[in-house]
């Protein structure tokens, strides 16, 4: 297949995420890097890649859409790090490199900041480390290889994202690191959970 130009790469990260910033182009480099590098050029045919972001920013939304690594194929793992930086791991070969870039910015004056960055070389761009990533079969794209029943929700969690307390399976959520809470409600018989009064305090 003919690889596609930069700001092809470029146009559609754009049209994804919705404007054009800093961590679009990074995040555009990085990827064609990495395609670059395993040789997997062809994201129609889903290259044998997993990418681990380190952000949820700007760079990751660049790299799903350049690499073809979605979230939802398990081919897209979010670390919450913080930093702007990917590691990317062919599941055929083990071999893994984690990418991130050097502190080149373009100054306030610079007004087409995607010819600044296009003219630097990834030889003096991207920063390339060698890496080991470790993964068990419950963390590779494809159907769920397990699932429990939480003890204490009753609802079910996939691919040993459980914790087993005194032989019980319990999810991460009630063992205290829930994205949420709830405020009030209760739970019918059948059907959806239904708002009601929110309890005195």
């Amino acid at each position: 297949m003919e690889r596609r130009s930069f700001r092809d790469d470029l146009d559609a990260a754009i049209a994804f995420h919705g404007h054009l910033c800093g961590g679009q182009i990074i995040g555009t480099r990085i990827a064609r890097f990495a395609l670059d590098y395993f040789g997997a050029y062809d994201t129609e045919k889903k290259p044998d890649l997993l990418a681990f972001v380190e952000a949820d920013r700007c760079l990751a939304d660049a790299i799903s859409v350049v690499a073809g690594l979605t979230l939802g194929k398990r081919r897209l793992k979010w670390m919450d790090y913080g930093k702007m930086a990917a590691t990317f791991y062919h599941i055929g070969t083990g071999e893994a490199i984690r990418l991130h870039t050097a502190d080149i910015r373009p100054s306030d004056d610079v007004v087409d900041k995607v010819a600044f960055y296009e003219a630097i070389p990834d030889s003096e761009l991207i920063i390339v480390e060698q890496v080991e990533v470790h993964l068990r079969p419950e963390d590779l794209p494809g159907k769920p290889k397990s699932t429990v029943v939480c003890a204490i929700c009753g609802e079910r969690v996939h691919d040993g994202r459980e914790v087993v307390r005194e032989g019980k399976p319990i999810c991460r959520a009630c063992l205290g690191e829930p994205v949420c809470r709830p405020v009030y409600y209760t739970r019918q018989e059948a059907g959806s959970p239904t708002k009601a009064s929110k309890p005195a305090v």
